[in-house]
């Protein structure tokens, strides 16, 4: 059976031809989710996703085009993991941390007394891009290249906006204890 008379008949929903789709294309397919994934389980969540985004969308692939099929379902399926990926993010620079890491301190963002809801809501107050790397290399312990692909951004980014991010906290606790120095001294020339 040719590819085109297979895309055919997956197209028309033949199950046995769907069945040959999915062992062709198996392989190169799990490889990808590998690559974009930090377990074995999450590889397989992805798959099975993304086979059925591929059936979903079959009847979309036109074969007039330039493009050979595969490198259209890989295309297709790595935008899926992608976005997944980014759904993630979103959901984790949502969330509030009841509890802050012991890492926070050793990074040396910690230094000066400060109470955890006042940490976490520094951290809020970063700009997106910042609080993103912030929170998935301090709270999820990811490395700068599972960042990087997370995001969607390069290494050096992720290492850059990192550094970025921690400058910035300090800088803003510092401000915020200088402000609240004033306001002591302020309190004591006044009584």
């Amino acid at each position: 059976m040719s590819s085109t008379e297979l895309l055919y008949r997956v197209q028309q929903k033949d199950s046995l031809a769907e069945r040959v789709l999915f062992e062709w294309l198996s392989p190169k397919l799990f490889a990808l989710c590998r690559r974009y994934s930090h377990d074995d389980s999450q590889a397989k969540d992805y798959f099975q996703d993304c086979f059925i985004h591929v059936f979903s969308k079959i009847h979309l692939f036109d074969a007039t085009i330039p493009i050979r099929f595969e490198n259209w379902v890989l295309k297709i399926c790595r935008n899926l993991i992608l976005s997944k990926k980014r759904k993630k993010v979103r959901e984790i620079s949502l969330e509030y941390r009841e509890v802050l890491p012991e890492k926070y301190v050793q990074e040396g963002l910690g230094k000066q007394i400060i109470s955890e809801a006042e940490m976490i809501g520094l951290v809020e107050s970063l700009p997106d891009n910042y609080k993103n790397v912030l929170q998935l290399r301090i709270f999820e312990d990811y490395s700068h290249c599972e960042i990087a692909n997370t995001l969607g951004i390069s290494v050096c980014a992720s290492r850059t906006q990192f550094k970025r991010a921690k400058k910035l906290l300090r800088k803003i606790i510092a401000a915020r204890q200088t402000s609240q120095k004033a306001q002591d001294c302020h309190s004591r020339v006044e009584n």
